[in-house]
């Protein structure tokens, strides 16, 4: 029985290959403890920039009040009753009270409240300090809430984040065992922190969703362009093992820095399916292509990896770099997405370009040889209908190039005469699925990708030659024209904005974000379970004048509110009960001599005045919104009362006083973010072509690739453009209408936009690279680029497909910003694989001609293939 190996293998490869093989499965197995660890490790939470006003609000606030936090409470309970009943009428009423009662003894015997005074409020609790409750009752009298806070005003104590998810457990267990309440009433935990809980589990379950759905289709393209099942294996491997490495390595970066979203590892494993796949299509594709052209084993691994293994290194190191450009923006949560991300890739390369091999090195007959799997020869026939290589179901194959003699037609299946002109019989399967101890004298030179005119036939036949010999003789029409249907889009450009919604990263289906979105249709203000804070800092806000100014600001901020803008379709009521403080207590507007005689009299006054101020000279306001918190329409609120609070800092409030807004975190994170794109862009692109430039020792190349790139980074953004901030797709995706046209998160460009320029640097490479092998083979230029597009088109499309499948995966997904990556994603990748890199690409290079490899000097043209006459017989006339 044959060795699985070659026997010509080196010695020092064959242990080689054992020592990386041994390296990589050990490496992965550590991924069964570090993907549960990684996943624990996320939900970092959004942090301004310090520079940013929302850095220095924040700042102010941590310097004055300590670790008390300003928005939400620990955990909020939805309770809403069925239709055509009501929380305050018969049992329903009784019901909700004593479930109401029930709940308050439970969290009050709590262990949590052992070392967290907490204070539960509810419509049929009694207040413990006299505050009202008046607002926990929807306008429709169909939904109530109970609120759950430490010392009554969240913050005072800082509660530990594992000891807030296990407390929120433990509620959740006890409701789901309480029988207090029937069918007809509806019990739903809410609040920021049950959401957050609610999306590390749903990670988790969407990664697997998307795997499903991904996995199978990805490796079905593998398989029809690879045409070998066996060697799915291999791809299979290399994509487990770089999963396995990228997790081991990020989990570090996760637990140091803290700031590694829920959505990042669903972005990791979307980019190490894509590359790991696309980069063993490339190897193994090279690798088939030479084993069947006569080469051995050892040698057609060496061809591999000096071709596509180079390829794949300048494209690797390109893209990781994208990723890891991810640095340069100030924002810490897509820093560490984008160094994960990256760090991803970079496993994936390094992974596909020594564990590939060594594979090959190991197994490498086996993975290539014939085995009994069911179908595997019908499927084998099938797909050698459609492949470029110098085989294929139905031609002929010469033997001999012609300039040395006759050429020997031999079927499939029939064995070649010995002769002077070859060494040994060409023994060919019978069903044309592999070629078997072949020895010839004249092998397939490293340099010349194809040198006999059997080879030149087979390729001429194929579409992608028939597209070549088309662009070549039509290049300006089909610039023309690929320009002219891009111009419409490209004028939707100038509408491009971004969302700083938060609700686009939250699961869809979150129960917690759909109750908060039912109980403010009902009629209670969400704002009240997430508030905003305006701070205020002056020499003595304890004063008739502090008082005076926090009243005057009050009246803005209710002017602002009241605009129809923020309260169309809403039943709330819109007054001075939006804002607590100092100078306001549930509707009521206080001077000075007030709040000084309440101060005495009134414990719930005190407990305001605890919870709002520090000292004399600073004091804050709660505004309790009739809309959600960070989601629609907030934006245009937030800078609304920004531009009011400017101008009462400039002009109304006296001197000393200054008013900042807390929890406008997401648009300054967003201004940020958006304002150091173009100097990201720049960066990432002055790489690109100077890398570019060095590889092929052409200015004029990297230049061509620049616009190339632009042009297919702006249709994409108009597309965006078209499905996010119009009506166009809402039949397609109806989610997209509680979004209200708001456009791209913000953080899906600052991610996406270095990926997009990566993908478009992997094919353009891919192209550039085999065009470049024939032309410095004698080739011409116009010969170079049409046989070039002709041996990479499939598999330039092969891989294209498998891309928009790994990303199109994350459509899957119920979490909208995601939804958005993989749309993006694959219009681009789509995009660049059947229009620019097989299409436009082409075009451009036929009228630059030698201009391409300037101030590069290629060598003279020894051969012209551009138009192939046949003779009488149907044989190729060549033409050196």
């Amino acid at each position: 029985m044959c060795p699985p190996w070659d026997p010509n293998t080196p010695k020092w490869a064959f242990r080689l290959a054992i020592l990386v093989v041994i390296f990589w499965f050990s490496l992965g197995g550590l991924c069964v403890r570090t993907a549960p660890e990684l996943m624990g490790s996320t939900g970092g939470t959004l942090r301004p920039p310090k520079n940013s006003r929302s850095g220095v609000a924040d700042s102010l606030n941590q310097k004055y009040f300590g670790d008390r936090k300003y928005e939400g409470s620990v955990l909020d309970v939805v309770i809403e009753a069925a239709k055509g009943k009501f929380i305050n009428e018969g049992t329903t009423e009784e019901q909700v009270s004593a479930f109401e009662n029930w709940f308050s003894s439970k969290v009050h015997r709590s262990v949590f409240n052992d070392y967290y005074s907490l204070n539960v409020g509810g419509y049929y609790l009694p207040s413990t300090d006299g505050g009202p409750v008046d607002w926990m009752l929807s306008t429709d009298n169909t939904t109530t809430v109970i609120t759950c806070s430490v010392n009554g005003t969240f913050g005072h104590h800082n509660a530990s984040e594992d000891d807030v998810y296990s407390f929120i457990s433990f509620i959740e267990a006890e409701i789901a065992n309480c029988t207090i309440l029937d069918d007809d009433i509806r019990v739903t935990l809410a609040g920021e922190n049950v959401l957050t809980l609610e999306m590390e589990g749903r990670a988790v379950a969407s990664l697997r969703k998307m795997e499903i759905i991904v996995l199978p289709f990805a490796f079905a393209v593998l398989a029809f362009f690879l045409r070998r099942l066996q060697l799915l294996i291999v791809p299979l491997l290399c994509m487990g093992l770089s999963l396995g490495a990228s997790f081991t390595f990020a989990l570090p970066i996760a637990q140091r820095w803290g700031d590694v979203s829920s959505e990042t590892p669903e972005v990791m494993i979307s980019a190490a399916v894509a590359l790991s796949v696309d980069y063993s299509l490339f190897l193994l594709r090279r690798y088939v292509d030479e084993t069947e052209s006569g080469t051995s084993q050892w040698e057609s691994i060496q061809l591999m990896m000096r071709h596509s293994g180079h390829t794949i290194s300048v494209s690797g190191l390109l893209i990781s770099l994208a990723f890891l450009s991810g640095v340069l923006l100030p924002l810490a949560t897509i820093r560490a997405a984008g160094v994960c991300t990256g760090i991803s890739a970079i496993a994936t390369v390094v992974c596909n370009l020594t564990a590939t091999p060594a594979m090959l090195v190991l197994f490498g007959r086996w993975l290539t040889s014939p085995i009994p799997i069911p179908f595997a020869k019908t499927f084998r026939k099938v797909t050698n209908r459609f492949r470029t290589g110098p085989t294929g179901e139905g031609y002929k194959r010469v033997a001999t190039d012609p300039k040395l003699g006759d050429l020997w037609p031999v079927e499939y299946g029939d064995s070649v005469p010995v002769s002077s002109k070859l060494s040994q019989p060409r023994l060919y399967d019978p069903d044309g699925l592999e070629v078997v101890d072949i020895q010839c004298n004249i092998q397939h030179s490293p340099q010349t990708a194809t040198s006999t005119s059997s080879d030149l036939e087979l390729i001429q036949d194929t579409a992608w030659y028939k597209l070549g010999t088309f662009i070549h003789k039509h290049a300006t029409l089909v610039i023309i024209i690929i320009l002219s249907l891009g111009t419409p889009l490209l004028y939707k450009l100038k509408d491009f904005k971004v969302s700083e919604n938060r609700f686009l990263t939250r699961p869809r289906d979150a129960k917690s974000a759909s109750a908060i979105m039912r109980m403010q249709k009902a009629g209670i203000a969400p704002g009240r379970l997430q508030n905003y804070v305006i701070l205020m800092l002056g020499a003595d806000m304890w004063s008739e004048t502090g008082f005076q100014a926090m009243r005057d600001l009050g009246e803005d901020i209710v002017s602002v509110t009241n605009s129809s803008e923020f309260i169309k379709h809403n039943p709330i009521v819109v007054d001075n009960r939006i804002l607590e403080g100092p100078a306001h207590v549930w509707g009521t507007e206080l001077n000075f001599s007030e709040a000084q005689q309440r101060a005495v009299s009134d414990g719930y006054y005190r407990d305001i005045l605890e919870k709002h101020s520090s000292g004399h000279n600073v004091t804050t306001i709660s505004v309790f919104t009739p809309f959600v918190p960070y989601g629609a329409r907030s934006s245009s609120w937030v800078l609304q009362i920004r531009d009011k609070i400017d101008d009462s800092n400039r002009k109304t409030l006296p001197d000393g006083i200054q008013a900042y807004l807390l929890g406008a975190d997401d648009i300054d994170s967003a201004a940020v973010v958006m304002g150091t794109m173009p100097q990201l862009i720049a960066i990432i692109l002055a790489t690109v072509m100077v890398v570019v430039s060095i590889s092929f020792q052409s200015l004029v190349l990297p230049i061509r690739l620049a616009l190339a790139l632009a042009y297919t980074i702006t249709i994409t953004l108009s597309v965006a453009v078209i499905v996010y901030q119009t009506p166009a797709f809402w039949w397609l995706f109806p989610y997209l209408e509680d979004f209200e046209c708001e456009g791209l998160s913000y953080s899906v460009p600052a991610i996406v936009i270095p990926v997009c320029i990566s993908l478009g640097i992997d094919y353009d490479i891919f192209l550039i690279t085999r065009i470049f092998e024939y032309r410095t083979s004698g080739m011409s230029d116009n010969d170079s680029i049409i046989f070039g597009l002709a041996r990479t088109g499939s598999t330039i499309t092969g891989a294209g497909i498998i891309m928009c499948i790994a990303f199109g995966g994350l459509l899957a997904s119920s979490e909208t910003m995601l939804n958005q990556f993989g749309l993006v994603l694959t219009v681009s990748v789509f995009l660049d694989t059947f229009v620019i890199r097989t299409v436009l690409v082409p075009a451009l290079m036929f009228k630059a001609s030698r201009w391409n490899w300037w101030p590069r000097t290629m060598p003279p043209p020894t051969t012209c293939y551009t138009v192939l006459p046949k003779t009488a017989d149907g044989a190729l006339e060549w033409d050196p």
